[in-house]
């Protein structure tokens, strides 16, 4: 080892004595230029390129991998730091020629190109538009922020401009494309890694052509062209949206390897599994893969993410480490303990941490996917107009105080029927087992309605009550979603409007509640289930109203 060091330093030495000797000897024989005659100068001119040839054959060798040629010393330089063509990315020839025939007027051409571009954007000339891209490409192809705007400016802006849903794909396609060119022409760099996973996640799932998009992105439209499957440019092995992006998303971290990313950006894998369960809850499907993709989610964010090491002014920490494990370290380290816990944190709060954390737990118990799929089918029995209270359940505490009560016959045979049933019953099924007429059941039931000892009710307000007094139960015990009615800090509560989609979730749910009891013309309850988070959220109330409105053909009450 000590030899090979050695060995090193000497050629290094005998490198740069080389160098020196040649520079004083070209500088020997300027000075004695002017004493020679012309033709002796020439020769002397001759002399001194060949001269300078040689350490420029040296140094600027290629290098044959292949034949595992390391090449000259600037080649071995590139090599070593990155900066050969071949070392960033896949090379490609006509990219280079142009380069080379434009000299020094590419900066020139670049801009020009890029006056084009807009120019075709704004008068909708997607063809040209197109073409001008790749031209500017092959001009830049190393400068990231090409990639990344123009990857952006495809899938975001030209696609809108779009009239029918499956040309607006094709762009918001071709956006992800280009940047994925980007990325193999440019290995490392992490940030166009990032911008696919963007344009796969949140453009496809969170555009308002979401529903079409997540289709297309399995089937694409272009049936002839890929026989009834997706384009396996974006989506090779045929997978959901989010978890196409999710591999994107921790490309980036791989790739950003001195971790030069934010925290809240590096935490995109998991964030992309959290985005993959809740919208396979918002398109109806409850089954056994969403709940499974709720505890994936919690894996991710506590046991990948959650362990990564990010390097602060006092060492090294992981946002699962808890009190204990940081005074450790920080004895370890003879740093102060506190120091440690402010940064870990502000790391925590930054990404929101134990808000998704303690969501991710909570969703991925069988009970609130039950709980999820009962409010999903009410509010489509409400869209159907199946609000009318066709069952009958006894009042609370009615059945218990059955036999204390002064009942006609028929009441309390009636009564007996309805407290005998776990569930509700239709007044057709009452009808059948009471033996009764149906005249006379209805008259019985009324009565008892009459003095609050039944309470008739719709099939889309059980699965809603049902739903809603499942998550309150649920909710008291994550008091990090601020849903808990603990009284939060204003940190807490800042955090948790971040992320309030949870939050909005709910008061939908209590709004199409309440909707039906107006519907009904019965008054609302002054104890109902997750009333605590309809008083405590009423700055949200008013978006959710917008929304609920809209999506029921509603006109909106007057402010």
């Amino acid at each position: 080892m000590i030899l090979a060091d050695m060995t090193g330093l000497v050629q290094d030495y005998l490198f740069d004595g080389l160098i020196l000797v040649g520079l004083i000897a070209i500088l020997v024989v300027i000075i004695f230029l002017d004493h020679l005659k012309s033709r002796q100068r020439k020769l002397a001119y001759l002399g001194m390129m060949v001269a300078l040839t040689i350490p420029i054959i040296y140094l600027g060798m290629p290098s044959t991998p292949s034949e595992g040629q390391e090449g000259g010393e600037l080649a071995q330089l590139r090599t070593e730091y990155k900066l050969g063509e071949s070392t960033l990315g896949d090379v490609d020839p006509a990219s280079s020629t142009m380069n080379l025939v434009l000299l020094g007027f590419r900066g020139i051409a670049a801009s020009m190109l890029w006056l084009d571009a807009k120019h075709y954007q704004k008068t909708k000339d997607w063809t040209n538009l197109n073409e001008t891209v790749k031209s500017i490409i092959q001009l830049q192809p190393h400068f990231k922020e090409v990639w990344s705007f123009q990857g952006w400016n495809l899938a975001f802006n030209v696609s809108v401009e779009m009239d029918a849903v499956e040309d607006r794909f094709f762009w918001v396609k071709e956006g992800a494309k280009f940047c994925q060119d980007g990325t193999r022409r440019n290995r490392d760099a992490h940030k166009i890694y990032w911008d696919v996973g963007r344009i796969k996640g949140f453009k496809i799932g969170q555009s308002d052509e979401w529903e079409y998009y997540r289709k297309f992105f399995v089937i694409d439209p272009d049936v002839e062209r890929f026989n009834g499957g997706p384009d396996r440019e974006i989506n090779p092995d045929e997978l959901d949206n989010y978890l196409e992006a999710k591999r994107w998303f921790q490309r980036h971290n791989d790739t950003d390897v001195h971790k030069r990313a934010s925290v809240n950006r590096r935490s995109y894998p998991a964030r992309a599994q959290f985005d993959y369960a809740s919208t396979r809850q918002r398109e109806g499907k409850f089954d056994e893969t969403t709940r499974l993709g709720w505890e994936q989610a919690y894996e991710d964010w506590t046991q990948k993410f959650g362990q990564e090491r990010f390097m602060t002014n006092a060492g090294e920490l992981f946002l699962e480490a808890t009190d204990g494990e940081l005074e450790v370290m920080a004895k370890e380290r003879k740093v102060d303990v506190e120091v440690l816990k402010n940064r870990r944190d502000s790391y925590r709060q930054t990404c929101n941490y134990n808000f998704w954390k303690a969501a991710a737990k909570m969703e991925s118990r069988p009970e609130i996917t039950q709980a999820h799929k009962n409010i999903f089918e009410a509010k489509h029995l409400y869209k159907q107009g199946k609000t009318s209270p066709s069952l009958v359940r006894p009042a609370v505490d009615f059945c218990s105080r059955l036999d204390d009560l002064t009942l006609t016959n028929d009441q309390h045979a009636i009564a007996k029927i309805i407290c005998a049933s776990q569930e509700p019953l239709s007044r057709q099924e009452i009808v059948k087992k009471s033996g009764m007429t149906s005249t006379a059941t209805n008259k019985v039931i009324a009565e008892l309605e009459e003095d609050n000892h039944v309470q008739r009710v719709s099939k889309a307000q059980l699965l809603l009550e049902s739903g809603m007094l499942t998550f309150e139960r649920q909710l008291q015990n994550a008091p990090e979603l601020g849903l808990s009615g603990r009284v939060l800090t204003d940190d807490e509560a800042e955090l948790v409007n971040k992320d309030r989609d949870h939050i909005e979730a709910l008061l939908e749910a209590i709004l199409y509640w309440r909707s039906i009891h107006e519907l009904n013309g019965r008054e609302i309850p002054k104890t109902y289930p997750l009333k605590s988070v309809w008083d405590s959220s009423q700055e949200l109330v008013r978006n959710v109203k917008r929304q609920f409105y809209r999506e029921n053909g509603m006109a909106a009450e007057s402010e």
